[in-house]
């Protein structure tokens, strides 16, 4: 108990929680008068000290002051004063909602490309006077009268537009669009044409994870798989965009900024964590960057001098210095706390008044009021049930009252954040819908506890504020401070918070009139300069030779490297079903594809059997791995190829986690992989969320772990003794299995938002064995279709030149380049960088 108290992350809110479990625990602990017969007098006086103590501490009035350090998770004293109108969007799984300003709004979804709706406001005209009195009702009377009519932009109407499946949208300080695509890139439409940039001319990677604007550059960035590309816009006027993450306070000079219509880069190279996913911006241009599964990254922009800042001939160029925060890498055990709860980063906001930073993870809400220096976090009100289904939970741990549970969020997975016109936060969870959370009082209100909210569906994938005019905006045009033909300095305004929910469409959370808001809050990024973003510039053969040095000092560091090693690599979202001839070069399994067993490719020069079994951590005494058929046959490309029966058929493994309450840690896949030979080896497991659209097996966050087996422990972790019913019995698979759910990784990855298949992908080294976990954390249970080993720095053998036999002739060797063909010089440096 008392090594508990210890390890505690918060000395207020934590210590209140523990106390309030473990009372009872507490009094018989100081209650032992029998252990210093001469000092019980002295001993009864300080065990009635500490139980006031306690009492005082556990008291109302204790958490009221406990409460100031975390302000955002008071009880909700109040109840909604309106509820959601459905927009009548078609798109159903909602990946983005952005604005142009109060008239148009434009919403993106899955295999549904994008729609525009432009509102109609001369319903809220004629409804303005009447809202003015007529208090909580008039929101939403106003919000049933809106019409929207929606347009649809796909591939068959808008030439540019290249692929139906969009991630992200934005819209910049010009009223540009910006969509963001699965494995195409971006596209960009300026209000009469759309054009495509790819990872030739556009951003460094063809899966877009997220793209946001910041004022205070006048710069769009836009997160894929390679890192983080930038587009600089040009010196054009820019006005109020209701849609941007940040409001310029500072002059528009006083910010770094690149080149003019250029495009920048930013990598691991540069000091970023892999796989940025989300991002915003504060007021001073820093730019705050959420990693899938690395913590968050705080990025200032300074000037780099080459020679003398003040010589005639010193050339500046803007870099970022980065700054990483990272929280534990396993669950805390309290409420509240300080710091990250955790590396898997869902979301990021900058208040706009407060400048305040909110980070959503999977495991709570992090709050920073001095630009991202410390932070505190708050749980959702499941946390306490995740610590009950721990594989080994705290020895005699009580959860909390459920009054206590009430206070905090309405769940841990946070997926989405917004701050509305009032300054209020607005968060988004996995199943549990959202909340509100009053900044000035600290109130939070659920919308799981509202009677008219609560048949809604919980997933809630976006938010976005709205505002909307009343009484004269009916009129409102681009150009700040003029409504129609009048010039006015203030209206009424009436606040919207748009939803978007993952299957079942846009909704609009409508508030009550406001009073008084200045014009331009109201004024739209109307396009001003037409012109859509140039392409980005091929590198010339002086900048390509620059890099082969760095390789060449790779290449002689890779060869020194040994067992254990592992390290991430990009994931391939471009590939999808289509395996052959890119994977599996040195062994591969399809999961189930044969008739139920599993369909190998195996070469016996690279790599042994793959094992793959259930985790120790499940209720029943007899749990094994199921290996599942979905579809026979299907023409789905997403579906592994398999050469052997010449068509393609949806299996895979699964740990039937179905069985088990989201909160319970497991049973997870484990996946045994064992290598003969030295070198460095590509490790690539296809992930594919086949029945996604589907109830609750929309939610899938799979965390991938990759940890070193030692050889102690390889005999106990064969697969006759790891399947079924064996692990139990089995005391040193169980150490082992003890010790790797403690202890950090060599590598991690996370496949999040998987409608479309990814290969996560990692490099190890050989010879020896490891072990890939992954991880069901919250999700349905967790899935995997295919698992294949390349070789990459390992010696030559005959086998490299020949066509794999169960591939029916499929052969992996590079096409031979002409012995006519003379590349220019880009072309040859380029070839030279690649082989």
């Amino acid at each position: 108990m008392l090594k508990r108290i210890e390890n505690m992350e918060s000395p207020t809110i934590g210590l209140q929680e523990f106390l309030s479990a473990n009372l009872p625990a507490v009094i018989r602990f100081v209650f032992r008068p029998h252990l210093f017969p001469r000092l019980s007098f002295v001993y009864t006086a300080l065990a009635l000290s500490a139980c006031l103590l306690t009492l005082s501490i556990t008291s109302p009035a204790f958490a009221k002051v406990a409460n100031t350090g975390h302000k955002h998770i008071k009880p909700a004293a109040s109840t909604m004063k309106s509820d959601e109108i459905s927009l009548h969007c078609p798109a159903k799984f909602i990946t983005g909602i952005c604005t142009d300003g109060p008239r148009h709004i434009w919403v993106s979804g899955e295999d549904n490309g994008l729609y525009a709706g432009k509102i109609r406001y001369r319903h809220l005209r004629r409804l303005a006077g009447k809202a003015a009195h007529a208090g909580h009702g008039a929101g939403i009377l106003a919000a049933r009268n809106l019409r929207i009519h929606w347009y649809h932009f796909d591939k068959t109407n808008s030439p540019g537009l290249v692929s139906n499946f969009i991630t992200a949208i934005c819209v910049d300080g010009k009223g540009r669009l910006w969509a963001g695509t699965d494995r195409h890139g971006v596209c960009v439409f300026n209000g009469k044409h759309w054009k495509h940039y790819s990872i030739l001319n556009g951003p460094l990677g063809c899966h877009v994870y997220a793209i946001a604007y910041d004022s205070a550059a006048d710069q769009v960035w836009v997160a894929t798989e390679n890192g983080m590309s930038i587009y600089q816009c040009g010196p054009t006027h820019r006005y109020a965009n209701p849609q941007a993450s940040n409001a310029p306070k500072r002059a528009a000079h006083a910010t770094p900024r690149y080149p003019f219509h250029t495009w920048h880069y930013i990598t691991t190279a540069n000091g970023l964590p892999p796989n940025p996913d989300c991002m915003a911006f504060d007021n001073r241009g820093d730019a705050y960057v959420g990693t899938l599964c690395n913590g968050l990254a705080i990025g200032r922009p300074v000037l780099s001098y080459r020679g003398s800042p003040g010589a005639m001939f010193a050339k500046k160029k803007l870099i970022f210095r980065w700054r990483i925060i990272k929280g534990p890498w396993h669950m805390p055990l309290t409420a509240t706390g300080y710091g990250l709860p955790s590396n898997l980063i869902n979301c990021v906001l900058v208040g706009q008044r407060r400048q305040h930073v909110y980070v959503g993870t999977d495991l709570g809400l992090a709050i920073s009021t001095n630009r991202g220096h410390t932070f505190h976090y708050v749980r959702g009100s499941d946390y306490a049930a995740k610590v009950m289904g721990l594989w080994h939970p705290p020895v005699g741990y009580r959860p909390p009252s459920k009054a206590f549970l009430n206070k905090l969020l309405p769940g841990d997975h946070i997926t989405t954040l917004a701050e509305d016109a009032r300054g209020d936060i607005w968060v988004g969870t996995w199943r549990n819908g959202y909340a509100v959370i009053d900044i000035r009082t600290g109130q939070m209100m659920k919308s799981e506890n509202q009677p008219q909210l609560k048949g809604q569906d919980g997933y809630i994938n976006r938010l976005c504020p709205l505002v909307m005019g009343a009484g004269g905006a009916a009129g409102t045009g681009g150009r700040p401070g003029r409504i129609g033909r009048q010039r006015v300095r203030h209206i009424k305004i009436m606040e919207a918070m748009l939803i978007g929910r993952y299957g079942f469409g846009t909704h609009c959370f409508a508030g009550v009139i406001r009073g008084q808001a200045a014009a331009s809050a109201l004024a739209g990024a109307n396009p001003t300069d037409s012109r859509l973003p140039r392409f980005a510039k091929v590198p010339s053969h002086r900048v390509l030779a620059k890099y082969l040095p760095q390789l060449t000092v790779g290449t002689k560091q890779a060869a020194r490297i040994r067992f254990p090693w592992a390290t991430p690599l990009r994931m391939d979202w471009a590939t999808q079903g289509d395996w052959t001839g890119r994977y599996g070069k040195g062994y591969g399994v399809l999961c189930a594809a044969h008739f139920d067993l599993s369909f190998h490719v195996t070469s016996s020069d690279y790599a042994d059997n793959v094992d793959a079994f259930c985790g120790p951590h499940h209720q029943l005494h007899f749990e094994s791995m199921r290996e599942w058929e979905y579809r026979a046959d299907t023409d789905n490309p997403k579906s592994l190829y398999i050469p052997e029966l010449g068509y393609r058929r949806q299996t895979n493994w699964d740990d039937r986690g179905e069985a088990y309450p989201t909160t319970f840690q497991g049973p997870d896949l484990w996946i045994r992989v064992r290598l003969k030979n030295p070198g460095i080896y590509r490790l690539s497991l296809y992930l594919f969320n086949k029945d996604g659209h589907a109830g609750t097996n929309r939610q899938r966050d799979w965390l991938v772990e990759v940890y070193p087996l030692p050889s102690a422990y390889r005999r106990a972790m064969t697969r006759p003794i790891l399947s079924a019913m064996a692990l139990p019995n089995n005391p040193a698979a169980l150490q082992w299995c003890r010790w790797a759910m403690a202890a950090k990784p060599l590598a991690e990855a996370r496949a999040v938002n998987i409608w479309n298949p990814v290969y996560t992908r990692f490099a190890i080294a050989g010879p020896g064995q490891y072990m890939v976990r992954m991880v069901r954390g919250s999700s349905l249970n967790t899935e995997i279709c295919g698992i294949f080993v390349d070789k990459a720095d390992a010696p030559r053998t005959p086998f490299d030149d020949q066509a794999m036999r169960c591939l029916w002739g499929v052969n992996y060797r590079a096409p031979e380049i002409p012995a006519n063909y003379s590349p220019d010089a880009n072309v040859a440096a380029a070839m030279s960088l690649w082989r």
